[in-house]
């Protein structure tokens, strides 16, 4: 695994590099402001880009971090000293596939790497989207849900994850009746009004669509507030 460091204390990145390559990484630049990790990483394609949200320069790392998920859809992971609900926000608006609290051992940070790596090789491989793309459906109010056929989920949306009630990085890869009660059975064009799976009171509409890409058949789930009628 390829990995791009972005930090600005010098101990704390050499240690972190030191332990990655000890655990067979390849760490292929270590940096300590945004500027020059977006230029190496648009260069050099890493992986995986660990990127600390404190950073020399007037930009930070989620800024960094959303920049590089539109232009390259590199996924990163973001390092923090603070577990400060704004910034674990920001974090998620910007994209990031992780979100590591410093200090932390090499073990649980490889592991947040490699799952970071093979979420977004899901998602890459499903849809195929541009970063435009990308963009432009975290800024739709609907929350987008795309799923396999056994329900997997592959992407989901800003909108989704807040209906929802789950974080990006939680959300790709598990089964979506974990998190929505689903119609038995699932047909396409079905919609109506359903619940939460762990917050019963809690109510969204919905409406399914089947579609396909590459050979594989998806679906995609459209979700509203209950009180809105658009789906109702």
């Amino acid at each position: 695994m390829r990995v791009i460091i972005v930090e600005d204390v010098e101990s704390i990145a050499r240690s972190i590099g030191d332990g990655l390559e000890r655990q067979g990484c390849q760490i292929v630049g270590t940096y300590a402001e945004a500027a020059s990790a977006i230029a190496a990483a648009e260069a050099e394609l890493p992986d995986v880009v660990l990127m600390d949200v404190g950073l020399a320069g007037h930009v930070d790392g989620i800024v960094a971090a959303e920049e590089l998920y539109v232009c390259t859809a590199i996924p990163v992971v973001l390092l923090s000293g603070s577990d400060d609900p704004v910034v674990i926000d920001r974090a998620e608006r910007a994209g990031v596939y992780g979100f590591v609290k410093k200090p932390c051992r090499i073990a649980p940070l490889l592991s947040a790497l490699r799952l970071a790596v093979a979420k977004h090789e899901e998602v890459r491989g499903a849809k195929g989207l541009s970063g435009l793309q990308r963009l432009a459906l975290d800024h739709t109010s609907s929350g987008v849900v795309v799923t396999d056929t056994t329900h997997k989920i592959l992407l989901v949306n800003r909108a989704a994850t807040t209906l929802l009630g789950c974080r990006r990085w939680d959300a790709v890869s598990r089964d979506l009746a974990e998190l929505l009660t689903l119609p038995d059975p699932v047909a396409t064009g079905d919609h109506g009004k359903t619940s939460l799976t762990h917050h019963p009171e809690r109510t969204v509409s919905f409406a399914i669509q089947r579609t396909s890409l590459e050979g594989q058949s998806l679906l995609v789930w459209t979700l509203l507030p209950s009180d809105d009628r658009t789906c109702a």
